[in-house]
């Protein structure tokens, strides 16, 4: 009972352990000789594969300098967890704390992922300029096939933390008599419902914003813009022209429309109307849901979450669509069609749209959010009141 309310008081603590524990399990010898030797070509293997720590499956140190960056991997992980997580719920009142580290751990944790490897790389990428380009993408390419560890992990942590709080917050209950908790429970479903409507219209307009966002993701805009930056980025490597491609194909090319290459003009339309189908349907569903939950969430960071969440569901969904819609006839008969959707979910592919696309539509819609309310505050606030003119008059 302790253990639950201490939980309680600190979730945040309560999906770090966990997070830690299944991290360390994923970095036992035999885990990661097995995954060397295995394929993932069946659900439950590939399961297991996202248990493994990326950066032992795909690293080429070994021994004390392998341990050593395991460990430092693992402390930046938890500690970029952990502040974004503290950050939020110190803005949070009641039970919206526990469900805003429950959402921040795994929506947070691709670009958690990427910020503990750029950290641990700054020599190479600093340093070493006749070389930058090439450790850049590898990078990039890294941090996309660990995003399936980081989410999982991530989300198991979440959820106990949420469970723990639910847990902790029961406990404390169970002394109150059954009328006074029924009561409690009315209260606390009729508030959801006082701010259901206005969360409905506000999930609405995050929706078409979310779409935008897609929608400039997957033109060519992005490349134009980035090519120049890469470019000179990668200018005392060798080749710099073929190292901006390099690059900007590794952001720009993770939508899943590479798919759509050779297919034929009204396939390619009903692919692409099936996914975005279901990005829109993922998208409003998951921003509802999450802002419900964290109503007592500051506005601004509340917009943010949700909308990190709901782009981060909406992208799995975009490219999981695209790829349904694009599996052959005889494939899906020939196969067992429910392992086919497995193997396509472990990981997502849209998570590697997500890990770039999530923090530019969550920075978008927050700050349009917060120059709004910027501007209604300052249209609003009353005039200073005239300060009177000095008495000039010569004394009498």
């Amino acid at each position: 009972m302790n253990a639950l309310r201490a939980a309680r008081r600190s979730p945040v603590a309560a999906a770090v352990l966990t997070v830690l524990l299944l991290h360390l399990l994923g970095t036992l010898p035999q885990q990661v000789d097995w995954a060397d030797r295995s394929t993932g070509d069946r659900p439950l293997s590939a399961l297991r594969l996202l248990t493994v720590s990326p950066t032992l499956r795909f690293t080429e140190a070994t021994g004390a300098p392998a341990v050593l960056q395991e460990a430092l991997w693992t402390v930046l992980f938890l500690v970029l967890l952990a502040a974004a997580a503290a950050g939020f719920a110190a803005r949070a009142t009641g039970r919206a704390k526990i469900m805003a580290v429950a959402v921040v751990f795994p929506v947070f944790a691709p670009l958690a992922h990427l910020l503990a490897l750029a950290c641990l790389r700054l020599p190479e990428l600093s340093f070493d300029p006749a070389l930058r380009g090439q450790a850049t993408l590898q990078l990039l390419m890294d941090a996309q096939a660990g995003t399936g560890h980081a989410v999982l992990i991530g989300l198991l942590g979440g959820q106990v933390a949420q469970l723990t709080g639910v847990l902790g917050a029961a406990t404390e209950e169970s002394g109150l008599p059954l009328r006074e908790r029924l009561r409690a429970l009315a209260r606390r479903f009729r508030a959801r419902l006082d701010t259901l409507w206005p969360q409905i219209g506000s999930t609405l307009l995050a929706t078409a914003g979310g779409a935008l966002v897609l929608s400039v993701l997957l033109s060519d805009a992005p490349g134009r813009v980035l090519e120049p930056l890469v470019r000179l980025w990668c200018a005392p490597d060798e080749l710099p022209k073929e190292c901006g491609i390099w690059l900007r194909e590794q952001v720009g090319n993770t939508d899943g429309t590479a798919l759509l290459a050779g297919e034929k003009p009204r396939t390619r339309q009903f692919m692409l109307f099936y996914a975005w189908q279901t990005f829109l349907a993922l998208y409003l569903v998951t921003h509802l849901c999450v802002s419900v939950t964290t109503a007592g969430l500051a506005r601004v960071p509340r917009v943010l979450l949700s909308t990190w969440a709901a782009y981060t569901l909406g992208a799995i969904g975009f490219v999981g669509g695209l790829e349904a819609a694009g599996i052959p006839e005889g494939a899906a008969a020939a196969a067992d069609p429910l392992a086919r959707q497995l193997l396509m979910l472990l990981p997502p592919h849209g998570l590697e749209h997500a890990l770039y696309g999530a923090p530019v539509a969550a920075a978008v819609c927050a700050g349009t959010v917060w120059a709004g309310s910027r501007l209604i505050r300052r249209g609003t606030r009353p005039d200073p009141a005239p300060t009177p003119a000095p008495d000039t008059r010569p004394a009498s």
